[in-house]
């Protein structure tokens, strides 16, 4: 797709879509995809809780998909908008739980 065909999505459409998700773990992905503007499926795949950074406020992405031109991960900030998501995934996951998105990242689509 051309970049003439790719559209804006204003903040205000994701916040309200974000209220017809029927889980967390779907509101967050959500967020992440819009203020992270990271790459679906297979970027969320293998994030970690180890691969946010609270102290600094930043989030260790890895990318498969670039990895072979040298950049195999990249460091973004968890911008406010992200946040409360982020924080309130952490506080529902399970005892150990690895990975931030434990079941989507079982998804392909």
């Amino acid at each position: 797709m051309g970049a003439a065909k790719k559209d804006y999505i204003p903040e205000a459409t994701i916040l309200e879509a974000v209220k017809h998700c029927t889980t967390h773990e779907w509101k967050l992905l959500l967020i992440f995809s819009r203020f992270v503007g990271c790459r679906m499926p297979s970027e969320i795949r293998e994030f970690t809780w180890a691969d946010v950074n609270w102290e600094k406020n930043t989030i260790l992405l890895k990318s498969p998909k670039t990895e072979r031109r040298g950049k195999a991960s990249r460091l973004v900030p968890i911008f406010p908008e992200l946040k409360p998501y982020l924080e309130e995934q952490f506080e529902l996951a399970a005892d150990g739980e690895l990975y931030v998105f434990s079941t989507l990242r079982l998804h392909t689509n």
